[in-house]
């Protein structure tokens, strides 16, 4: 059975490494598609920089042990993930940063993008793409 190709927004990750392991982006990030595989995370280089980037954000500084746990994340999620080289550029969100998102999740094919901005991503498909919660990707995709 072929695995869900997903595509991770930054405050998924972000809210995941400092989460409870109760919550929904925790469960989604580090048990469904980390540990337990269900589901194949899509990156592209240019992605992978922008979490990089959070990383070392000086708001996240609150939370002692963020910078070391997003690092100890990103570490283990770039092996299995799949890279993808975006070749689209997208203007469809206001935030425009925003749109190397979609870019990402409609070169990889993804089924889904996962984000908790709905300010930005008011849809909820996008060329084939589902977008939703953390919330409503652990519900129907994890059990």
């Amino acid at each position: 059975m072929e695995k869900n190709r997903v595509v991770l927004d930054t405050n998924v990750l972000i809210s995941s490494v400092i989460g409870k392991p109760e919550s929904f982006p925790y469960r989604a990030v580090r048990q469904c598609l980390g540990v337990e595989r269900r589901g194949v995370i899509c990156l592209s280089e240019e992605i992978l920089a922008v979490y990089y980037r959070f990383v070392g954000y000086p708001n996240l500084n609150r939370f002692v042990i963020f910078h070391d746990e997003a690092l100890a994340l990103l570490n283990d999620l770039q092996p299995i993930a799949e890279f993808y080289q975006p070749t689209q550029r997208l203007s469809v969100i206001r935030d425009e940063p925003d749109n190397r998102f979609l870019e990402l999740a409609v070169a990889a094919k993804a089924q889904f993008l996962i984000t908790g901005n709905t300010q930005d991503f008011t849809f909820s498909h996008f060329e084939g793409v589902r977008i939703v919660s953390p919330k409503e990707f652990v519900e129907t995709h994890c059990n």
